[in-house]
């Protein structure tokens, strides 16, 4: 049994962090109401983990290993002392993205990782013939690169903390923006060992330069509480997050793990922001509709999400992690 004075130690320094959060969550909470704007890094929004986004997204409290640095930094130490992950996007029209990153152990309790998000645009035909000589098309690139480095640390058994900075570079033809951004969470498991609280505010921070000689904008902010729960006795895990994007209306993720056959698992969520697209046309009705599968090999993970876009199309996540020794 725990000495109850450490168990004491613990829950305080769990408060001390929840209250910490607390105080940034409202802080973050008012400037994320300040009203709608268009915001800077908007690909900050885009989630990197395929299993998390066939949850709907709804990851907060789930977070763990190096999807963490993204979801919630507090989860980097639910996870092996080393892994490493890498995603693969391919989302509406083509848009390339991707995300690679590791964890590495920190002392007793603490887990240190990096990673790099990139989007890459392709060529975009330019609207208008500047630079180009008659009857020749010109054409742009765009890109944008996220560098982050986050810490992780338990406080007591079930509870943890978390931190990631990272660097943001944007470009577009010969134009070129760079920001600063950091995300905070919490994360406590309660004693059941089936239900996991979490809490986060992602990129926080602001634009170091913008395009041209234009006004620095808003980086994409957002605030997210979530519970995920697995069930007694049955293969089913339930998630949910409730989130509150800068410039945006509140939205919610939800979503289902089903692990009957193994090493198969089957998911299905749904993301509400993601449903409010409005083309007009029947496959609205899908929007925010999110599925997913994922494998285990022993130490190799490998998940797919699907996500479905309106008229837009579809987007499509490859995610391959593995625990190494």
């Amino acid at each position: 049994m725990k000495d109850p004075v450490a168990l004491k130690m613990d829950g305080i320094k769990f408060a001390s962090a929840l209250v910490l959060l607390a105080v940034l969550f409202l802080s973050a909470s008012q400037l994320s109401a300040a009203g709608p704007g268009e915001a800077a890094f908007d690909f900050l929004r885009m989630g990197t983990d395929a299993r998390a986004e066939a949850l709907g997204g709804a990851h907060v409290a789930l977070s763990d290993g190096v999807s963490a640095l993204y979801y919630n930094p507090a989860g980097m130490v639910w996870s092996p002392p080393r892994q490493v992950l890498a995603t693969y996007h391919n989302w509406v029209t083509d848009i390339q993205s991707g995300f690679i990153g590791g964890v590495l152990q920190l002392g007793k309790s603490g887990r240190i990782g990096a990673a790099i998000q990139y989007l890459d645009f392709g060529d975009i035909p330019a609207a208008g013939a500047n630079g180009a000589t008659p009857g020749e098309a010109r054409y742009f690139g765009a890109s944008d690169l996220a560098i982050s480095v986050g810490i992780g640390q338990k406080l007591g058994e079930h509870s943890s903390a978390g931190l990631t900075g990272r660097l943001v570079f944007e470009s577009m033809d010969d134009e070129s923006a760079q920001g600063v951004a950091f995300d905070v969470g919490v994360l406590h498991e309660l004693k059941d060992q089936r239900t996991r609280v979490g809490a986060a505010i992602r990129n926080a921070g602001f634009q170091t330069s913008a395009y041209g000689e234009g006004a620095k904008d808003q980086l994409p902010m957002t605030v997210v509480a979530g519970v995920s729960h697995q069930l007694r006795g049955a293969p089913f895990l339930l998630t949910a997050d409730i989130m509150k994007p800068y410039g945006d209306d509140f939205g919610a993720g939800v979503g289902v793990e089903v692990s009957v056959l193994d090493p198969l698992a089957l998911r299905i969520g749904y993301n509400s922001l993601a449903g409010s697209l409005d083309s007009g046309s029947d496959s609205d009705n899908y929007a925010g509709l999110r599925l997913g599968v994922g494998f285990s090999l022993e130490k190799l993970i490998i998940d797919y999400g699907y996500g479905a876009m309106s008229e837009l199309g579809s987007s499509h996540r490859f995610t391959v992690r593995t625990n190494v020794l």
